[in-house]
Formats: structure tokens, sequence, C-alpha cells
């Protein structure tokens, strides 16, 4: 038995490779782990899901993933360049040989509506319940998300006082950090697919795999970031009031410097 993760659009989608290997140091100890997604033809697995006998949308492709939260929202990115608002998109889950389940498994939904728990059934076995309603670890479960495509949400700002957990980008002024952390003065941006997830086609073009830290402290020089607002205001106009924002809080808090921190959670 063999696992696939597709893509099945009603039109063609442009493949696409932005896998990489990255490294994690943590008390002296270097991690390595691969990371990003490809999107690829689907060939080798083609006439094994065919036999499956499931009605799936023409324009297939193999979707190699390892879902780490980043890799969903560099995704999600994917998506929105490549489909307009109202169009269709499945994301499936599929086991070709013996054990996978005969149904598939369906859930529909707009993409504001799915968080990175539910894109996560994705890469994880799930099993079908019995008549009883158990799951004796039996049939796995052969899933298909339907995701339309729709306007996402303006990635919305926070004072100190507004956060709610600490899964949160903190904004810091130059001359707070590394002093200190959670400042009252800093912005503070949640880690979900419309905070911090908005912003990463962006940055990744700007900032190349290592020099910004999802995990950790990053300095962002002025400059830059003016990159990254051109490049997000092309791809997006509506971010307007988000960059508003932040450039009035570097003219209102950061002494004039040249850079100023983003803190990963």
């Amino acid at each position: 038995m063999s696992h696939v993760t597709l893509i099945a659009s009603d039109h063609e989608l442009p493949l696409c490779d932005k896998q990489e290997y990255r490294e994690h140091k943590s008390g002296g100890i270097t991690v390595g782990f691969p990371c990003g997604f490809r999107v690829a033809e689907h060939r080798y697995y083609r006439a094994a899901v065919d036999a499956l006998g499931f009605a799936l949308k023409p324009c297939q492709y193999e979707l190699d993933i390892t879902g780490h939260d980043n890799d969903w929202r560099s995704l999600i990115g994917y998506l929105r360049e490549n489909l307009s608002p109202g169009e269709e998109v499945e994301l499936l889950s599929l086991w070709v040989g013996d054990g996978g389940g005969e149904r598939l498994l369906r859930s529909r939904g707009k993409l504001s509506e799915f968080d990175l728990n539910a894109l996560g059934m994705l890469t994880k076995i799930q099993y079908e319940p019995d008549l009883t309603g158990e799951f004796p670890g039996g049939l796995i479960s052969q899933i298909c998300l339907t995701v339309e495509m729709n306007l996402p949400k303006i990635p919305r700002l926070m004072s100190l006082e507004q956060v709610a957990t600490g899964d949160t980008y903190e904004f810091a002024c130059a001359h707070r950090y590394p002093e200190s952390h959670w400042s009252p003065d800093s912005l503070y941006l949640a880690d979900e697919l419309w905070g911090i997830g908005d912003l990463i086609p962006d940055l990744d073009q700007v900032f190349p795999y290592p020099s910004f830290n999802w995990y950790g402290p990053t300095q962002i020089p002025l400059d830059r970031w003016e990159r990254v607002e051109k490049l997000a205001l092309a791809r997006r106009p509506k971010l307007e009031p988000f960059f508003r924002t932040v450039r009035a809080w570097l003219e209102r808090e950061n002494r004039g410097a040249d850079h100023f921190w983003i803190l990963g959670p």
C-alpha cells in the first residue's frame, strides 16, 4: 500500500519545487530536516489512483509536502497566486493498494475557513470508523478537501494587551531587542494563515532561506522591508492599511533607526 497526496483543479497549474533542507541549532546540537513543498506531474501513481474510481477534477498533480506550518502557508500562497476567487481546488490524501478505504470522505469549505490543523489531515493517517463508530485500525480513510478560493482576511496587527497566545510574531523596535521582549511599544501579528502567513511569499523572496528565522529573531533593514511592501502590494493592494500601520509605528517608535526586528514565536 502506498500513499499519494494530490492537487486536482479544473485547469492546469504550474509545476513548482520549493523544497529545501533546513538546519536548526539548539543547545549546541544541529538538527536537519526537509521542508517546503513540490507540485509535480501526476504520473507514477496515475493508473493506481484512476483504479480507485473516484470522481476527481481533471488536472491532477502530485503534492510532496512535509507538513510544517510554514509549508502549508507557502502552499496557500501558491494556490492563491494560481486560482481566482470562486474557483475550487481539491486537496487529496489517497492510499492505493490493499488497506485503503473504498469511499472518498469529502469536506468542503472556503479557504478562509480552513486552519493549519485541517490541512494537516492530508499528511496524517486517518482510519474509517466501523458500524459502532469505533476506529479499530482497519481501512485507512481516503480524504478530499474541496477548497473554494476566497479573498483572505487582512492581517490584523495587535497591541500587547490584545495578544491572547504565545504563537505570535513581535515587531520590535531596534533599541528594544535583545534587551527586552514582549514590549508594550511593539506590534504583534498572529502566527496563522491570515497573520504572518499572508506575507510568506514576499518575505521568502526578500529574505531567502536561511536569512529569515521563522522561529526566532530576524533583523529587518528598512530598505528590505520596503521591498517586502512593494512586492506584497503588487500582489494584493488591500494590504495597504497593514503597511501604513507599520510605517506609522516605525516613524513614531523606532527612533530613526535603519532597521527593526521581527521576533518569531
